[in-house]
Parts: C-alpha cells; structure tokens; sequence
C-alpha cells in the first residue's frame, strides 16, 4: 500500500488518472445519492407528520395524507408513504422508475453508458436525465484537477470529500431546493476536526472564524430581510453550506465566496428572466453558486483571488 502511495505521489499523471477513473466510478453513485436522499428525508417528514398532526388539515396534493371519519389520518394509495420509498441509499439495487427494468452492470459505466443507450432505457426506451453523465464527468474531472494541483495526500482526499458532498449538495438543490443536514453538518464538522487535528494547512483559528463568519453573515442578511418584507430571504441550508465553506477554506475565502456566488447567481437569474421567462416570484437555488464560487477558490487559490479581493484575516 505505502509503494502504491509512494509511486502516485511521484508520479503525477498516473495520479490524476486513476482519480479521474475513481471520480467517474464515484460520480455514478453521487446520482443515486442525488436521487434517493431527497426521496428518504421527505419519507421520514411525512411520517412526522403523520405522528404530529391529529387535528390539522393537511395539503392532500403535496403529502397523500388525508383525514378519514375517525379523525385519524391516512396514507392515500397514491401517496408518498405509500409508494415504498428508498429506505437506504445503496439499496435496492438502481432501476428505471418507468418501467422499473434493472440496470445491469454494462449499463452503468459512467458517462459511455448513457451514450451507448442514446440517453434512453434500454427496457421502455424512456428518455434518460442528461444529469446522470453530466454529474459522473464532473466528478471526473474535479477529482482529477485536486489531485494535479495538490498531489496525493491525505489533504487531497479530505479536499476530494468536500467536492463530493459539494457536487451532491448543488444537484439536490437545483431539482429540490433542498440542502440536506445530512450532507452540510458532517461537512462542516469535518472541515473544523480536518483543521485542529492538522489533517489540512488551514489554521484551526482561520477555519473556526470562517465556519462563524460565513453563518452569521447570512443569518444577519435574512434577519434584516425578513424584519422588512416579513419574509424569507433564503433558505437556511445556504448559512450551513457557506459556514462549511469557511470552515474547510477559511475565513479569508467568506468574501471572495460571496462575491463570486452573488455576480454567477445574478447573471444567470437575469438571464433566465430575460431570455427564459422565469418567473421573479419563482425562487432560484443560491447553493449551486455558493458551492462554484467554493471549488473556484479551492482550485485557483487564495494567492490569486486575492490578488483582486482582500483578505478578512491575516495570517
């Protein structure tokens, strides 16, 4: 094992091959994470509510829950609960959710599959999410990048966790507008454990501050937006996720994070409301620019974006 460790460190593109072939491999599951997770956590909520609610109407068409004559509530044939969701994560094994055809083995090689099957089931023909090869060669290519820049290390697979959770958290979020608890909070306790036990370069005191800068500077900005309009300004998931941010890249990198997240975000909102006809009631997910502003400042370094952006702490 250390002679395999050792040849990766001294050879470089060796290195990033084989993390370029581990992400691909890697990124395969992420989508069934991407998937599955969402499916399991509104699951557990809808027995919550089940378990909470004895006297209040609940919205039939989001929950398939309804009050039957006893004053108890109920599962409806086509509700959530009542479909078998996803228990686990890894299993059962994937299938098609159209014609539930299982997918073989030779049908799931990253990115080639998809191609091979012209983006379609090879049971029902039904059209196949261009999200699938789209998630398994970004992972490719982010896994490879960290791996070039930073070689092969333990700071490197920490870096290479962070991405994963990272590219998880940002496609849950464009279809769901959700950030999972169960992706942002280990991430952010692992940044601040990767930090004091020396695992990373990043000082324990510059990881600390940026985890409490990066939360309460959003929690601030949605306190006075919603003392004014009496509303939501964003969701919470986004002050966990930038709090992880800081938390793995230091409380230098909160403002280069918010601008980068807020200039990307307001382009493309713009965009979709001038050319696409997106609605401005309609909300946008904020954490796919929080998590690119993120791996833009990972990948490129704070010597270079700070050449343009100050740094808060000196170090």
């Amino acid at each position: 094992m250390s002679d395999l460790l050792f040849m990766l460190q001294e050879e470089p593109a060796i290195a990033t091959f084989v993390a370029v072939v581990f992400g691909l491999l890697v990124g395969s599951f992420l989508n069934v994470v991407i998937c599955r997770l969402p499916v399991i956590m509104k699951s557990q909520w809808y027995a919550n509510i089940k378990e909470i609610l004895d006297d209040a109407v609940v919205n039939k068409e989001k929950t398939g829950i309804e009050m039957v004559d006893n004053g108890t509530y109920q599962a409806t044939p086509d509700a959530p609960l009542a479909a078998k969701p996803y228990r686990y994560l890894a299993w059962p094994p994937s299938a098609c959710p159209n014609c539930n055809h299982k997918i073989k083995s030779y049908e799931n090689i990253p990115v080639l599959s998809w191609l091979f099957l012209r983006g379609k089931c090879k049971g029902c023909h039904t059209p196949i999410s261009i999200q699938y090869p789209i998630v398994e060669a970004l992972t490719g290519i982010l896994v490879g990048l960290v791996v070039w820049l930073y070689g092969a290390n333990l700071e490197t697979g920490l870096f290479i966790v962070l991405l994963l959770g990272l590219i998880t958290a940002t496609f849950i979020d464009l279809k769901h507008y959700l950030l999972p608890d169960e992706i942002m909070l280990p991430l952010l306790w692992l940044g601040l454990v990767a930090s004091f036990a020396g695992w990373v370069s990043m000082p324990f005191e510059a990881s600390f501050l940026g985890a409490v800068v990066g939360y309460l500077f959003f929690w601030i900005v949605n306190f006075v937006y919603k003392t004014l309009f009496r509303k939501e300004g964003m969701g919470h998931g986004d002050f966990k996720l930038l709090a992880l941010l800081g938390a793995w890249l230091g409380v230098n990198a909160i403002l280069p994070i918010i601008l980068i997240s807020t200039i990307v975000g307001s382009i493309v909102g713009i965009s979709l409301m001038l050319f696409f006809r997106h609605e401005r009631s309609k909300p946008i997910p904020f954490g796919p620019y929080l998590a690119l502003a993120g791996v833009i400042y990972l990948l490129f370094g704070a010597s270079f974006i700070h050449q343009w952006v100050p740094p808060l702490w000196l170090t």
